[in-house]
């Protein structure tokens, strides 16, 4: 989300620790909060349907084919929460998504420069 034109060692590390903060707290709220209270009230796949549901939605913003993706992403994080009975491997998981996505696109952008001299 960061628009620089030049991208520094120190704009790589701060961008990836605002990625794991706010992925931190997406997940603990996702799959920790919302995922485990509906599994306790109404079952698997009541709890799996409201919480893709409201992670869909929550990919709106981000477009059409994102909000689509997130429905299959959003079972697989809700299934791996369920069987290891937390929401960690699920944030794990988004973070290399988000990371990873974002260091593809600065390294095959056209337009981005790295400089990664300390």
């Amino acid at each position: 989300m960061i628009r620089n034109k030049i991208w520094t060692f120190k704009i790589i590390i701060i961008s990836a620790l605002s990625w794991c903060t706010y992925l931190l707290a997406y997940e603990f709220l996702f799959r920790g909060l919302l995922f485990f209270s509906s599994l306790e009230l109404f079952g698997l796949w009541p709890a799996i349907l409201i919480n893709v549901g409201l992670y869909s939605l929550v990919h709106l913003p981000k477009g059409l084919k994102e909000s689509l993706g997130a429905i299959p992403m959003g079972v697989v994080l809700c299934l791996l929460s369920y069987k290891t009975g937390s929401f960690w491997v699920a944030f794990f998981i988004h973070v290399i998504l988000a990371l990873s996505n974002e260091w593809f696109s600065l390294h095959f952008h056209p337009d981005i420069k790295l400089n990664l001299k300390r």
